[in-house]
């Protein structure tokens, strides 16, 4: 829930950063979005102790990493799981476990 709450925040700051580059035809629609979404992100970062916007995006950037790198985990843990039926770990699999990481 936060990450969907924070990652729609930081794409409507994208998406407003990158429509005062262009001049495309709805800007007034867009501009007063900027304004909403700029009071939101400055009501966050005084309210959850951020000492200001580049400490929230980091913070925000960790977030989704870190979420990413659970999802792809929770995928090959699924392939694994639907890999087959599981085999005891040999003394010949350890070796070559060991000299692929090496």
């Amino acid at each position: 829930m936060i990450f969907s709450i924070t990652t729609t925040i930081a794409n409507q700051l994208f998406l407003t950063r990158e429509s005062s580059f262009t001049n495309y035809g709805n800007c007034n629609n867009q501009h007063i979005h900027s304004r909403q979404t700029k009071k939101e992100v400055e009501e966050v970062i005084a309210s959850e102790g951020y000492r200001n916007t580049s400490e929230f995006f980091r913070d925000l950037v960790g977030d989704y990493l870190g979420e990413r790198q659970e999802r792809k985990l929770a995928v090959l843990l699924i392939e694994g799981l639907e890999s087959g039926d599981a085999a005891p770990l040999t003394k010949a699999d350890s070796e070559d476990i060991k000299k692929t990481v090496h």
